[in-house]
């Protein structure tokens, strides 16, 4: 890879406000999963874009989840 921004796609659910990544795809993925109540605050399913998986998770990251308030 020369450098150049990636799209991935995040996939997983939330907890107590906080994306859980259950795994992430290459590219724009459109999630085929049902949400069956499991996850009591809901599924996720993201794209972002990065050089590495963790920058992509890092820009959904901060794109979706609230910043912390103290």
């Amino acid at each position: 890879m020369n450098g150049d921004l990636q799209t991935w796609t995040v996939v997983g659910h939330w907890e107590n406000g906080e994306i859980q990544v259950e795994y992430v795809v290459e590219g724009a993925y459109q999630d085929p999963r049902i949400d069956t109540g499991y996850w009591e605050e809901g599924l996720f399913a993201a794209s972002g874009q990065g050089r590495t998986v963790d920058e992509a998770i890092a820009a959904v990251r901060a794109e979706y989840e609230e910043p912390l308030r103290i």
